[in-house]
């Protein structure tokens, strides 16, 4: 999520109990709704209401939208509410939680890096080891053993190659006025950038090598949290 991170309340990890599943015949994990008490609600009739409707159900649906590489992506997002939220424009006290952040925090509450305050719980970025292209899109799937905290250059480094690239390589362009491959791949401090020409090494050697390196940048600077594609 690249708005601002908001606390995760302890209420929302008391109402949602998480079960391994699939999604498209792919493992999965999934979030579902238990029976939530009196103090969530403003009134004994929204109490009554909201429990025999989805007490046991699915929590969350799959939101789309675009990533900084131009990338369809579908997150899980699960929308909560409570007396004490502030009233919004809608007429509503609720608030939209990441489905992925939600589940990391179920299994690692007691992670050194979360912060417990009133409001709920504090916590990095959760970013997804792994994804999925379907039908055009990206499925992040959200089994605890595929998410991890990260920062924001991590997060950054662990996305798919943008939509515009027409070298098919994540990190190498072609600058046809210099007619040569340019290398660019970015670190938390700086931009690493190496030209490769196509009038001294030949379009196809230039390019193998302008390959080669930002792979190997990548691996040397990003980690665990290099991709290649």
């Amino acid at each position: 999520m690249r708005n601002k991170i908001r606390p995760i309340p302890q209420e929302l990890i008391d109402s949602l109990e998480y079960r391994d599943g699939y999604t498209e015949g792919r493992e999965d994990g999934h979030l579902y709704w238990k029976n939530r008490p009196l103090s969530h609600f403003q009134s004994e009739n929204d109490y009554k209401i909201w429990n025999i409707k989805y007490c046991g159900e699915k929590a969350g649906g799959l939101g789309s939208t675009k990533d900084r590489s131009g990338n369809t992506i579908g997150y899980l997002n699960v929308n909560f509410s409570l007396p004490r939220f502030a009233l919004r424009e809608n007429g509503r006290r609720s608030s939209r939680f990441g489905g992925h952040r939600v589940i990391w925090l179920m299994h690692n509450l007691d992670h050194p890096q979360v912060i417990k305050t009133e409001e709920g719980y504090l916590f990095p970025m959760v970013d997804h080891r792994e994804d999925i292209k379907m039908d055009g899109n990206i499925y992040k799937p959200n089994r605890p053993k595929n998410l991890r905290l990260a920062t924001l250059g991590q997060n950054g480094w662990n996305r798919r190659m943008h939509t515009n690239n027409t070298t098919g390589v994540k990190g190498v362009y072609y600058d046809k006025c210099g007619n040569r491959y340019r290398v660019q791949v970015k670190t938390d401090k700086y931009t690493t950038t190496q030209t490769f020409s196509c009038n001294k090494y030949g379009k196809e050697e230039a390019f193998r090598k302008a390959k080669a390196v930002a792979k190997e940048i990548r691996t040397k600077t990003h980690g665990e949290f290099a991709r290649h594609g």
